[in-house]
């Protein structure tokens, strides 16, 4: 691996530029997802159970409910006090629709929870789809790294 990318980067800087950037989105990406593969090993299976639940449902949640905004609040002209309401519109919407299918169960109080931990999730993503966008690498790193620590945190706290 190291001897293809010493060739990559002598050859052509451009396919180096591009092959170091892939390679770190792509180490972001794996660190990321590496907590959910080291919690089974230091819960108890009930709370393993618990985690899993909620680690799912809230993704659910995360992943309809902040679906599209990325681009549009590139591309389009939206404030960022009217994201922020289409998000919390899209996302308690979404709740309703995973409570009515029971994949989620109502509590006002977890209802609520996941809500302020669906929109904060969302908007961290959004602003660091806008620095990948906007080519700050460093920056969508950061971003991705608060990103997940607040997921994780959250989960364990749900």
């Amino acid at each position: 691996m190291l001897n293809i990318y010493k060739r990559l980067k002598t050859s052509n800087p451009v396919v180096s530029e591009l092959f170091s950037k892939t390679l770190t989105i792509g180490f972001v990406t794996f660190f990321s997802k590496l907590i959910i593969l080291i919690i089974p090993y230091l819960l108890e299976p009930q709370s393993y159970n618990i985690f899993n639940k909620n680690y799912y449902s809230l993704s659910l949640v995360i992943i309809l409910s902040g679906f599209g905004f990325e681009f549009s609040y590139q591309r389009g002209n939206i404030s960022f006090y009217r994201l922020i309401l289409l998000v919390t519109g899209n996302i308690i919407v979404t709740q309703f629709i995973l409570i009515a299918a029971g994949v989620l169960n109502f509590d006002v109080l977890n209802f609520l929870l996941i809500t302020i931990a669906s929109l904060i999730s969302v908007l961290i993503s959004i602003a660091g789809f806008t620095l990948l966008f906007k080519k700050s690498l460093k920056g969508y790193v950061m971003m991705s790294l608060l990103f997940h620590s607040f997921v994780i945190v959250t989960y364990l706290v749900l």
